[in-house]
């Protein structure tokens, strides 16, 4: 599977993207958001550079356990964007402001005039389960990999 984040809007405070499955013909999945942008990588914060990555899926630590229980089997384990540089991997999640945005990739729902502003994405616990499903269901399948792209 090909996943692909076309970033739309860049400022100080976060980055807004829109995610693609480029498999078969492009299709929608969420609107995405990243946080602040540093000069250098600062640890717990991101700001993906633009490239291909590969996803992998983790079943360990306390975001896997707090997901479990929320998602119940749903949760198959926590996606991870991997081989980014400066990160030893980058956490895709759910949340809705930019403090949730800290070393994690946050997913949303909504229209482009009123689901998303700088700093936020909302439904996010609804793109999270949409979204999961789709990726996990492929990650068996195949290498799975999340391309950035930026067009601001």
């Amino acid at each position: 599977m090909k996943l692909k984040v076309y970033r739309y809007s860049t400022s100080p405070d976060s980055t807004l993207g829109i995610m693609y499955d480029m498999t078969d013909t492009p299709t929608f999945l969420c609107y995405t958001l990243e946080d602040t942008f540093h000069e250098e990588k600062i640890y717990g914060e991101t700001r993906i550079p633009q490239g291909e990555y590969i996803l992998k899926l983790h079943a360990m630590g306390s975001f896997h356990e707090r997901y479990g229980k929320r998602f119940g089997d749903m949760h198959k384990g926590m996606i991870h964007v991997t081989n980014v540089p400066g990160f030893s991997y980058i956490l895709i999640h759910c949340g809705n402001t930019k403090d949730d945005t800290h070393g994690c990739l946050l997913l949303g729902d909504g229209t482009m005039q009123n689901a998303t502003e700088e700093g936020q994405v909302i439904q996010s616990t609804k793109a999270y389960r949409r979204v999961y499903k789709h990726i996990v269901d492929n990650l068996s399948d195949e290498p799975t990999t999340l391309e950035y792209i930026n067009v601001a």
